[in-house]
């Protein structure tokens, strides 16, 4: 895919925490710089009841991978890792955006490939994810998910495991939870990040 953005030919890049640069076109991707800044990121636009982090979601959609069968937990762990680089926007604002949707499914399909994931987000990964979406909205959103149209049987999986609660990580207990999760589910895979 080329990448055009207007910027006197040059491919745009933004600088990660390890003060490297990361370039649109030509993506490399590094474990650490993804614990750190999905640590570092909120979900829901910041617009929860407290901080929660994509790596704590991350992290509950690799146990609920891992947990009820669904999927690889590497890939739950995975899935949302170009948000590292490529802030998320609520899927309403993403909706209204088509070059957003299309530059990130370019990171995200090569993300997969440089962790040797399966090229798209499988079926039971995409259900971990509705799963814990479900999960988190009843605990940190106001209308608790009220008004978002679930798929059928997601609500009642979220609903058995309803005494599950969220732990809030601050960005550095989040990062660290991320990175360990790695270690242990990467494996080969991991070794070129």
């Amino acid at each position: 895919m080329a990448l055009q953005y207007g910027f006197k030919g040059t491919d745009p890049y933004i600088s990660t925490v390890k003060g490297r640069h990361f370039f649109a076109a030509n993506p490399v991707f590094d474990a650490e710089e993804i614990g750190h800044a999905l640590g570092n990121n909120c979900r829901y636009g910041g617009h929860s009841r407290r901080f929660y982090s994509v790596a704590e979601h991350s992290l509950l959609v690799a146990m609920l991978c891992e947990q009820l069968g669904l999927a690889d937990p590497f890939e739950g762990l995975m899935h949302d890792a170009h948000e590292a680089y490529f802030i998320d926007l609520p899927k309403p604002w993403k909706m209204l955006v088509p070059q957003y949707v299309e530059i990130e499914q370019f990171l995200e399909a090569r993300l997969r490939e440089q962790y040797k994931l399966v090229p798209k987000m499988s079926d039971g990964c995409k259900q971990a994810d509705l799963i814990a979406l479900a999960m988190e909205s009843r605990q940190l959103l106001p209308n608790k998910g009220n008004d978002f149209e679930w798929a059928p049987g997601i609500q009642a999986q979220a609903h058995r495991l309803r005494d599950f609660q969220l732990n809030y990580w601050d960005p550095a207990i989040a990062r660290s939870h991320w990175m360990a999760a790695f270690a242990e589910f990467a494996g080969p895979r991991g070794i070129h990040s």
